[in-house]
């Protein structure tokens, strides 16, 4: 009678531990997948290439562009965003002989991702001057970190002396930023053209 009454506390027993291990597990495993799907929902998206992404920032009369200060015979002819490549042109008009100057140009973008833009850099380059018309060009950033959202400002700064409308003047800007540990790049293209420019 002694040992049926210990086999039988033994099986409860069993069943009971069963039962508590069973319901340990499956609660263990919704816990789980709750956390899998959470993680899911708050990755952020992989950016492929070495293009950064942006939004362009209209400043100008419905344009991206914004002169800070204008030269007369100097006028804005056209722009283009395409990308991470943003090209402007100035048109050197008739009256425009043996001029002087120097000039500004602001364009800004927005970091429409969910990251940080962090460790930015940038490099001024004449790549087209033929008549040596451009003396000088320097470019910088407003800021070198761009949170989610935030606007960051490129400030084009030009100094030319040109003795006539001929050629045509190019500067090229190069704006890097770190994103997901990569460096990614923006292009800011600045032509002076002439009369003659279609």
């Amino acid at each position: 009678m002694r040992n049926f009454k210990k086999n039988k506390t033994f099986k409860i027993l069993n069943v009971i531990l069963i039962i508590y291990i069973a319901t340990l597990s499956i609660g263990y495993a919704a816990f789980s997948d709750t956390l899998s799907l959470g993680g899911k929902v708050g990755k952020a998206p992989y950016y492929d290439g070495t293009a950064l992404p942006n939004t362009p920032v209209l400043l100008g009369d419905g344009t991206w562009v914004k002169e800070v200060q204008h030269k007369n015979f100097l006028d804005f002819y056209n722009d283009s965003w395409e990308g991470n490549v943003y090209t402007v042109r100035f048109r050197k008009n008739t009256g425009m002989w043996v001029t002087k100057g120097t000039t500004i140009y602001n364009i800004a973008f927005t970091n429409p991702t969910v990251l940080d833009y962090k460790n930015g850099k940038i490099t001024t380059t004449i790549t087209h001057n033929p008549q040596n018309f451009l003396k000088s060009a320097n470019a910088t950033l407003s800021n070198t970190t761009i949170r989610p959202g935030e606007q960051c400002e490129i400030s084009l700064t030009t100094n030319h002396h040109f003795l006539n409308l001929m050629g045509i003047e190019r500067v090229e800007v190069k704006v890097t930023y770190e994103l997901q540990n990569r460096e990614r790049e923006f292009y800011y293209k600045f032509e002076f053209v002439n009369f003659d420019f279609s």
